[in-house]
């Protein structure tokens, strides 16, 4: 097992570490974030991935996860998953860009290699 940290960079910094297990599941996003669109919505917001080892030594991964994005937060399953939460001011919607304010989760299964982007949806 390798242990890895991950800091989210927004408009406030936050890490998380944990033990990582890579699987190998694949899973379809439900829409493309906004990547060098970042024009109205709540503004140039970039949330950008950094990894490190010991939560000290930090590495640039130049993974930007989305624009006019903000209040990430991110939690690495017993699985490895990483789950990476945060408000989206833009989503691409039938190739264009879309203005919004949702909740999004941006899911790896590869120790942050790719990304799917799902919908949250909250049911009683």
């Amino acid at each position: 097992m390798k242990k890895t940290c991950f800091l989210l960079i927004s408009a406030c910094c936050i890490f998380v570490c944990n033990l990582l297990l890579v699987t190998a599941q694949t899973l379809p996003s439900d829409f493309a974030p906004c990547v060098c669109q970042a024009t109205g919505g709540i503004g140039n917001r970039r949330l950008l991935l950094a990894t490190s080892p010991n939560a000290m030594d930090w590495n640039k991964t130049n993974t930007v996860l989305s624009d006019q994005a903000s209040v990430p937060d991110a939690v690495v399953l017993p699985t490895g998953r990483i789950l990476v939460y945060y408000m989206a001011g833009c989503q691409i919607t039938g190739g264009a860009a879309q203005n919004i304010n949702n909740i999004k989760v941006a899911v790896s299964d590869n120790n942050g290699l790719t990304w799917a982007y799902k919908n949250v949806a909250f049911t009683q």
